[in-house]
């Protein structure tokens, strides 16, 4: 897939939306490939963002046959993570929450330099099939392994997970003295 071509990657993304139900498989690690392949200007840019899109859409509609490697590939950056990966991530616990679970990616990421990855992923586990709209600005106990999210989050949460998605959920994780 050249996703260079702007109108293909509009073009696959209306026909992904369209007939997602009577396409059984797709070729889910094309578009990984792509997406680390764009790296950093996967974000404000016209080629970025229809991909992101893509990927979305895959999420939303595939996110039942991610592997757990098609997962860590998606979500890791080094010792970092992708925040594209991560709202991909949290469609599929949205959509998938069963599955998502299953996979105990809390578990799976707990090594990983950046420990606000499992924490996300244990939060979502946890609050099972809760959107993390309400975890940010509910009344949930988002403690976990002695991880929380910053007071703050119930009255700014809103704003930042308007502009970042999911991710931000990560901007307020703190541990917990």
């Amino acid at each position: 897939m050249e996703t260079h071509d702007h109108d293909l990657v509009g073009a696959a993304n209306r026909l992904l939306s369209r007939y997602q139900k009577e396409i059984s498989y797709f070729p889910v690690d094309l578009v990984l490939d792509e997406v680390l392949s764009l790296g950093n200007r996967i974000w404000a840019t016209l080629e970025g963002n229809a991909l992101a899109e893509l990927l979305y859409m895959l999420a939303r509609a595939y996110g039942g046959q991610f592997s757990l490697e098609q997962i860590r590939k998606l979500v890791l950056r080094g010792d970092g993570y992708s925040r594209t990966g991560i709202n991909a991530l949290g469609i599929m616990y949205d959509e998938f929450p069963d599955l998502m679970k299953a996979h105990k990616l809390g578990e799976a990421f707990e090594h990983h330099d950046d420990w606000r990855v499992s924490y996300f992923c244990k939060l979502r586990e946890k609050h099972s099939g809760v959107p993390v709209m309400a975890l940010i600005t509910g009344g949930y106990d988002c403690s976990v392994d002695g991880r929380d999210l910053h007071p703050s989050a119930r009255d700014r949460g809103l704003s930042k997970w308007a502009n970042r998605g999911d991710c931000a959920i990560l901007d307020f994780a703190y541990e917990v003295e």
